[in-house]
């Protein structure tokens, strides 16, 4: 529970759902840990609760130890609070409650239980007081406190998505630096909406952002979206083991995405077709069992199979695995899924292609050289990347909006003195928090981003105004 004083902020707080509220009457302040979002502009109201600790401790001691595992010290408002509190008969227990004399003795402070004079509510600018000995000051009149919920708004950033089609005849590679350094990057589509968009002359071929770069994928793994993996783990094994064949892979006709093994080797294959499989489990230990199963399948259907009954499609991942599996091979020529296997294509921000708008027969790979794509009619080609074409790059429009701070009170805000109060607010002492994880616009410096609208960042801070009882 953040400490009550003359103003009280989230500084410090580990998310933006940790934070303190008003009540929606306005009738009492509660403060939590957890509570729930301002959403939908509904101030939601938060409960409490108090939790005895039977150990003997200072007070400074009890609510050092309260602020590191709970929220704070007791905070008690109202009769109903106080019978919240199971304290054992008898005993004693420590309330946040105290008046430090650090704050007053002989002192002027900024602390909300020091001096301050009636016609600023501040102490002299220069600190002056003149106390009797034994004297801490002249009596004052009563105060009046008035609480409001300081609602600060963020950066609302809108991005929508143009394409720019460029006459300009140049390779994959120069289409995506040029991209970059005169808008976002290469054209990223995602849907039919997408692909409708690109302004491309009719018969013209274009570079779009999508590619199956070799580096990624062609007798390595690496951590590429379009490169191996394995079944049971979605990813390459961490020593990176693999152990191909002379030529593989190769992706023949641009097809071949799975793995299969013979004498040892491996090979890629199109995952339709039907062959022997491993699957494997592990032991306490750690060591892998394999087990051939010689129902051919798909891999596909290899892959639910050994994920029903055993573990998963088997996973490799030294020379000594990969002999364990040999020796279980039921011949030198037997051709037996394992479960390693590629995702093809992605974009050339670095996105997954969930989308495809690919010709009839395409992507074909022709003569193992074809890895990059272009648009022709509203379809895709992959064709070989050193070759020049015309290109369509994305450029990002960002439409900005500031939102204004917002103020959530039952303090008559005509009154001169609250209004004062108000516009000496920080708004600095806003705790600006992250509400999910944020998108940006992309940008010629920031080419790997994704476009979307967000909220930038937002916060809330608690405000205590103490003025004059009239």
């Amino acid at each position: 529970m953040p400490k009550v004083t003359e103003l009280v902020s989230l500084k410090g707080k580990k998310s933006f759902t940790e934070c303190c509220v008003l009540n929606p009457c306005y009738s009492n302040l509660h403060f939590t840990l957890a509570c729930s979002k301002i959403s939908g502009g509904i101030l939601v109201q938060c409960q409490i609760e108090y939790q005895y600790v039977n150990l003997q401790l200072s007070w400074e001691g009890a609510r050092q130890y309260c602020r590191e595992h709970y929220a704070d010290l007791a905070t008690l408002e109202n009769e109903e609070d106080v019978n919240k509190l199971q304290i054992p008969d008898g005993s004693e227990a420590w309330i946040g409650l105290f008046d430090d004399p650090a704050s007053w003795k002989g002192v002027m402070t900024s602390d909300s239980n020091s001096w301050r004079w009636s016609s600023t509510e501040t102490t002299s600018p220069g600190g002056y007081q003149n106390w009797a000995p034994g004297k801490t000051g002249l009596s004052v009149m009563p105060r009046k406190e008035t609480w409001a919920l300081l609602i600060c708004g963020g950066i609302l950033v809108q991005c929508q998505i143009e394409y720019q089609y460029v006459n300009l005849q140049l390779s994959w590679e120069g289409a995506r630096q040029y991209c970059r350094e005169h808008y976002a990057d290469l054209a990223t589509l995602e849907n039919e909406e997408d692909v409708n968009k690109l302004q491309i002359p009719d018969g013209a071929k274009a570079w779009i952002g999508l590619f199956d770069d070799p580096a990624s994928w062609k007798g390595v793994m690496t951590s590429d979206s379009n490169s191996w993996r394995w079944s049971s783990t979605g990813t390459t094994s961490p020593g990176g083991y693999q152990n191909w064949a002379p030529g593989d892979p190769n992706n023949y006709a641009g097809k071949e995405l799975c793995i299969f093994i013979q004498n040892g080797l491996w090979r890629d294959m199109s995952c339709t077709s039907s062959y022997k499989f491993f699957c494997y489990t592990v032991q306490p230990s750690g060591l892998k069992d394999y087990i051939l199963i010689t129902t051919p399948m798909t891999w596909t259907n290899a892959q639910s199979y050994c994920r029903q009954n055993h573990h998963d499609l088997a996973m490799i991942e030294s020379s000594a695995e990969n002999q364990a599996v040999t020796n279980l091979l039921p011949s030198t020529t037997a051709y037996v899924w394992i479960g390693l296997y590629r995702v093809p294509w992605r974009w050339s921000n670095g996105s997954p292609s969930t989308y495809t708008k690919w010709a009839s027969g395409e992507p074909n790979n022709n003569g193992d050289s074809e890895s990059c794509a272009v648009q022709v009619s509203s379809l895709w080609y992959d064709i070989r990347c050193d070759l020049l074409r015309t290109f369509v790059c994305r450029k990002d429009l960002k439409t900005t909006t500031n939102i204004k701070v917002s103020l959530q009170t039952k303090a008559e805000m005509s009154d001169p003195v609250v209004q004062n109060n108000f516009l000496k607010v920080p708004l600095a002492l806003c705790h600006w928090e992250y509400d999910e994880p944020l998108t940006w616009c992309s940008d010629a410096t920031s080419p790997n981003s994704s476009a979307q609208a967000t909220w930038s960042y937002r916060g809330i801070a608690l405000v205590k105004w103490l003025h004059e009882q009239q």
